[in-house]
């Protein structure tokens, strides 16, 4: 059973995908970076699946800021 564009918006939203504030190593960040984009790789051509994660991205994004 795959994810659905809602269930990845989800996960990204609450931290799974994206890393804490610092908390992770050059190589954990390298890791994290890696896995955005095979997810993005997974979905890529599903218009529903690429909104959530440019929204997920987005929203990481300023979340930092």
């Amino acid at each position: 059973m795959g994810l659905t564009a809602a269930e990845i918006a989800k996960l990204a939203k609450s931290g799974v995908i994206q890393s804490g504030a610092g908390a992770l190593s050059q190589a954990g960040f390298e890791k994290a970076k890696q896995l955005w984009q095979a997810i993005r790789a997974k979905f890529q051509g599903n218009p529903s699946a690429e909104i959530a994660l440019n929204d997920a991205k987005q929203t990481r994004s300023s979340s930092l800021v």
